[in-house]
């Protein structure tokens, strides 16, 4: 099982995404915990206080992701799902065309960046998207 514990938010939907385009599974909630039911025994810790929001293998510091609130410029909700996306990519050596931009109206997301390139490293959508 994989487990994504949110720490100070509650922001249920992006994480559910997220593990939705990794696994292939749709996850469930409870409580603060997203999960889906896989072989593997992976638990991941989201983080959001008053000063970053961090996102990191539960057990395993050699790969976190942090940033500080202040220098963030993305909505708390857009960063949370941008790290899972980073952490899982990383984990499962895999990425995807539109990167973290799933759900619902991602190309609106996309309109909002002055370039492409910025769209490339914030959101990791590959070039030719």
């Amino acid at each position: 099982m994989i487990r994504v514990v949110c720490i100070g938010h509650s922001l249920f939907y992006p994480v559910s995404d997220v593990l939705r385009l990794f696994t292939g599974v749709i996850p469930h909630q409870e409580e603060a915990v997203v999960s889906v039911e896989t072989d593997e025994d992976l638990t991941i810790l989201s983080c959001v206080d008053d000063d970053q929001i961090m996102t990191r293998i539960d057990g395993d510091t050699s790969y976190d992701i942090s940033i500080s609130r202040v220098k963030s410029t993305l909505p708390v909700s857009r960063e949370v799902k941008r790290q899972l996306y980073q952490l899982l990519s990383h984990y499962y050596d895999r990425s995807f065309p539109w990167g973290s931009l799933t759900g619902i109206r991602p190309t609106q997301v996309a309109r909002e960046l002055p370039s492409s390139e910025a769209l490339s490293d914030i959101y990791s959508v590959r070039e030719d998207k």
